[in-house]
């Protein structure tokens, strides 16, 4: 029995007479007061954006009990009945990511003391142990007791080096021309460092050709010889520098001053990477909070491309690759129902069961909906996985990338 409506008999929308119809024949909105109840509110918004309706409830158990049937069903043109399948996979997800957050979350500014690398009243003996020659060993142990009572002392980090050598240069070539800005100075100092690796000079050298290409790097900022020669006697006297090269395998890559974006990019990269993890579990918090919010733009480029393994595995089906993507949509969904039991019970029973039961409801949809035999079916689903696999290890290593460039 059709549901009936607070009615009026003008369409508060458009103005064209209702009559009695629940809907307007005009617009099509429903035919009822102005007021309008809360809950009405709540349905239009989480149905605009999750269809929380009767098809959502109508489509959970032939997902979960009737492996393929969902994308039977959409193919063979029996649509209106089910929850559409990108809006589910957009629920699926969207709850997933949720709940994988607030799982997962970890004040990045909640560190405890010990995690810090404060210096213990052993390592500072240790520190101090190194000046034994020059300071006796009565007043080395009152110092470390000073110390450990008056001072909280922080080990120093290998970014803080690195940070403090860059300032280093930009102090150089600042000496060595007053009149640079500070923003060449800061931007040439940074550029400096991608392009050569520094090093002690302990009586060493630089060899002409660094020096000749150090020298190119500072004709762009204008320098004169005079002050080439201000700069060099700043570096030289404690360092030597080379060439950035890159080994891979048998073959040698060298960096020229025109190199420096890419070279920059995969430095300045490193220098993030080293920096987070450096962090203790504030860096681990930081990277694992960028790696969840870049997760769902690579899911978007891989199902596709799951999509496109099934067209190459059953090409002989003549089965359009929108079928094949409407599948995919629907598998993946299911994944991440099963990852959602995982996270809620993270007990290794129920990881363990969650994986088994992703494979066989999977190998079970594959059967239903392609209609071949368990051998066949158990052979390309293995192989469909194992490609797959390395798709989403290349995509895990482009979204690490990109969870620590983002930071």
């Amino acid at each position: 029995m059709p549901k009936k409506f607070l009615k009026n008999d003008i369409c508060h929308n458009c103005k064209t007479h209702i009559g009695d119809n629940n809907y307007c024949p005009n617009c099509g909105q429903i035919n009822s007061h102005k007021q309008i109840h809360l809950a009405q509110i709540l349905k239009d918004l989480l149905g605009d954006y999750f269809t929380f309706d009767s098809k959502f409830f109508r489509s959970i158990w032939p997902l979960v009990g009737k492996p393929g049937h969902l994308t039977t069903e959409y193919v063979s043109g029996r649509r209106n009945t089910y929850i559409l399948p990108l809006r589910l996979y957009i629920f699926t997800t969207f709850l997933f990511f949720l709940i994988l957050s607030l799982s997962s979350k970890v004040d990045p500014f909640q560190i405890e003391e010990q995690q810090k690398h404060n210096v213990t009243a052993d390592s500072l003996r240790q520190f101090l142990g190194s000046y034994k020659q020059d300071i006796p060993e009565d007043i080395r142990e009152k110092l470390v007791l000073d110390l450990g009572i008056n001072y909280k002392l922080e080990k120093k980090e290998k970014r803080d080096f690195t940070s403090s050598f860059v300032d280093s240069i930009k102090e150089y070539l600042e000496y060595a021309n007053p009149q640079i800005n500070d923003t060449l100075s800061s931007y040439y100092s940074t550029k400096i460092y991608s392009v050569f690796k520094f090093f002690k000079r302990n009586g060493r050298v630089s060899k002409p050709a660094d020096k000749k290409l150090m020298e190119k790097l500072l004709d762009e900022v204008n320098y004169s010889q005079e002050s080439k020669d201000l700069f060099f006697s700043r570096i030289d006297t404690g360092y030597i520098y080379r060439k950035t090269v890159w080994k891979s395998q048998n073959v040698n890559i060298t960096f020229s001053g025109e190199d420096t974006a890419s070279v920059g990019f995969l430095r300045e990269l490193e220098k993030k990477a080293e920096y987070m993890f450096s962090q203790g579990s504030k860096g681990i918090a930081i990277f694992w909070s960028e790696l969840i919010r870049q997760i769902p733009k690579i899911m978007f480029l891989v199902l596709p491309l799951f999509a496109l393994l099934l067209k190459l595995f059953y090409i002989r089906q003549k089965i359009f690759y929108f079928n094949h993507l409407i599948f995919a949509l629907h598998v993946h969904s299911l994944l991440f129902m099963y990852l959602i039991i995982a996270i809620l019970i993270p007990n290794g029973w129920v990881i363990a069961g969650s994986i088994l039961a992703i494979w066989v409801h999977t190998f079970l949809a594959f059967k239903n909906v392609y209609r071949q035999g368990k051998i066949l079916t158990f052979f390309k689903l293995n192989s469909i996985l194992l490609i797959y696999s390395f798709v989403n290890i290349f995509a895990f290593i482009l979204l690490s990338m990109l969870a620590v460039w983002s930071v």
